[in-house]
């Protein structure tokens, strides 16, 4: 188990430079890269099989949170939706077949990581926000081996664009920027073929893992 408020990057090893020269990081030695993953869950099992047949729609992780950790992530990208009365992590169509409090238990067993957490959909009315919101504070109280970070809802959409509302700002949270390319509308061949690992192989990120901020990538 990791060590409550202390941030553990990943050091330069044999075992992590296959994974981080897909970004054409220099490895130094001693280097602390900051490395974080969109849409994190993507890459754990779905919860029905037809959910498989879409796969290329909504998968922008191959692979788990666990081995996205071994791999030198610290920085996940957690998004959420209900199923009956449990939380699940999602994406889109996907949902996955672990529960989010699993998710989060092993997150938090692992020690050290920053989590953002989206509602994966739209919140229409008031007691929706209020009724996320709260779970959220019974999250960030019963994994304290965690880094919080905002709570967010995606959707309504302006034309194509997908916006977000913020719900709370969340703990102090590291620096970061998006090391992906995000299938939200505002390129038109997204909007027809929002396959994201076509994009991630066609898109060229100006980001590289670095010590300075966390980089949040596809398919690491």
């Amino acid at each position: 188990m990791g060590t409550s408020g202390t941030y553990q990057p990943v050091r330069k090893t044999e075992e992590t430079i296959s994974d981080v020269s897909q970004q054409d990081v220099c490895i130094i030695e001693g280097y602390m890269l900051k490395i974080g993953t969109h849409d994190s869950a993507t890459g754990e099992k779905a919860m029905s099989w037809w959910m498989k047949l879409l796969t290329p729609f909504w998968k922008t992780q191959s692979k788990t949170i666990k081995e996205q950790y071994e791999a030198g992530c610290r920085m996940f990208d957690i998004r959420v939706k209900k199923v009956g009365r449990e939380y699940y992590c999602a994406h889109g169509l996907f949902v996955t077949e672990k529960t989010a409090h699993e998710i989060f238990t092993e997150l938090d067993n692992l020690g050290g990581c920053y989590v953002a957490v989206t509602w994966e959909g739209k919140m229409t009315t008031d007691e929706e926000k209020a009724c996320f919101k709260s779970w959220y504070q019974r999250v960030r109280k019963k994994y304290k081996n965690t880094f919080w970070g905002p709570l967010a809802t995606k959707y309504g959409k302006k034309g194509l664009k997908v916006s977000w509302i913020n719900l709370y700002v969340g703990d102090k949270f590291e620096e970061n920027v998006q090391g992906f390319y995000p299938l939200d509308g505002r390129n038109i061949w997204t909007y027809i073929f929002p396959v994201p690992y076509v994009i991630n192989k066609i898109y060229k990120s100006p980001f590289k893992f670095n010590e300075d901020y966390f980089v949040l990538v596809d398919f690491l």
